[in-house]
């Protein structure tokens, strides 16, 4: 019997590529009366319905910006449902059409659900914000914590001489720490005596070879010392 591995920190190196060929697959999915928006990447879906096909073109920068934008094209009108993931960390996801706010249920973990009929060009632009909280590595170490961004773990660098760096204890607190940067999706810290650290926070993902970084805190073990 397959039984998923039920922590968020897996290793899952032998599947790796097994799974990236899968990923355009997951993009979008569909049923009789609803096209679903699964991942939040720029992408183009043709949807062959009995009426007309149904294009969308999704553009964003996320997960590094909060926002992605649908257009729709098609050669007419037609009603049905345009269904969009609500990831389960998210909260306050707004929804605009054609520039416009709407009202939707976007209830964490579930499908939000815009139901109307659609026209050439329509556009629906979906904001998810992206907080910072500090995740347990599983239920058995509750106060060993990777930092996510949204759906991305964090990495702080490494290889600079700080001063202790210390985990608030709340994830509101954490965020008052940080420093948008000049690049996309990395922050500064604040350091304790003013100005800010030269070590900054950043996606895992953007991390070359050979860098010293740390992933996992020990909330119960800080400060933490570097070098």
């Amino acid at each position: 019997m397959k039984i998923y591995y039920r922590d968020p920190w897996p290793c899952c190196a032998g599947t790796y590529i097994q799974a990236v060929a899968d990923y355009p697959n997951l993009i979008y999915y569909k049923d009789a009366s609803s096209l679903y928006v699964n991942l939040f990447v720029p992408s183009e879906v043709t949807w062959n319905r009995p009426d007309g096909e149904v294009i969308l073109v999704q553009e964003t920068g996320y997960p590094e910006s909060e926002t992605t934008a649908l257009t729709l094209d098609l050669k007419k009108s037609a009603s049905f449902a345009l269904k969009f993931r609500v990831p389960g960390w998210a909260k306050g996801v707004t929804v605009k059409i054609n520039g416009g706010e709407v009202k939707t249920e976007a209830k964490p973990g579930n499908w939000a659900t815009l139901e109307r009929t659609w026209n050439a060009g329509d556009k629906v632009d979906l904001r998810i914000p992206l907080p910072f909280h500090m995740q347990p590595v599983d239920s058995q170490h509750p106060e060993r914590v990777a930092v996510v961004h949204g759906p991305v773990a964090m990495v702080m660098e490494g290889s600079w001489q700080e001063t202790g760096f210390t985990l608030p204890k709340t994830d509101t607190e954490f965020e008052k720490l940080l420093i948008a940067d000049a690049e996309p999706g990395w922050f500064g810290v604040r350091a304790p005596g003013g100005g800010t650290n030269h070590s900054r926070f950043r996606p895992f993902y953007s991390e070359g070879e050979l860098a010293a970084y740390y992933m996992y805190f020990d909330k119960a073990s800080l400060p933490v010392v570097m070098w």
